[in-house]
C-alpha cells in the first residue's frame, strides 16, 4: 500500500471525477465530501495498492483529518487505519457514523455538535 498526493496522479481530474461518482452512488449524505474533493489541496491523499487506485481518501491539515472516506465495499479491510497512522493523524472531524472507528484508533471525543453533527477526535 502506498498514499500519494493527487496531485501526482497521471490524469488526476478523471480520478476526482470518478471518486465523486463512486460517492454520489454510495453515501446518502455525500455533499460536503463532493465540495473536498472538488478542490483538492496538497494534502489530499488516495491510497494506491500495486498502482491501482483505492476507493477512498483523506483530506488532512498538518495532523488533523478534515475528512477521511472509504468506499463501502472497502470498508474493514484496514485502508483508513493504514492513512491515518502513515499521516501521523491526531486530530479528526469526525462524522457521527464514523465515531467508533476512531474510538477504535485510540482517539477520544472532545467535543461534538449539539445537532448530530460532527465530533472532534483527539489522541
Amino acid at each position: 500500500m502506498k498514499l500519494t498526493k493527487i496531485k501526482h496522479i497521471k490524469d488526476n481530474k478523471n480520478v476526482i471525477k470518478w471518486l465523486i461518482n463512486l460517492l454520489i452512488t454510495s453515501e446518502s449524505s455525500y455533499s460536503p465530501l463532493i465540495e473536498e474533493i472538488n478542490h483538492p489541496t496538497n494534502n489530499f491523499y488516495i491510497l494506491l495498492i500495486n498502482n491501482i487506485i483505492v476507493p477512498c481518501y483523506i483530506h488532512v491539515e498538518k495532523d488533523k483529518a478534515l475528512v477521511l472516506w472509504v468506499h463501502e465495499t472497502c470498508r474493514k479491510q484496514g485502508y483508513a487505519k493504514y492513512m491515518v497512522n502513515s499521516l501521523g493523524i491526531k486530530y479528526a472531524i469526525a462524522a457521527p457514523n464514523s465515531i467508533l472507528f476512531w474510538k477504535k484508533l485510540g482517539f477520544k471525543q472532545v467535543s461534538s455538535d449539539k445537532s448530530s453533527g460532527p465530533a472532534i477526535m483527539c489522541r
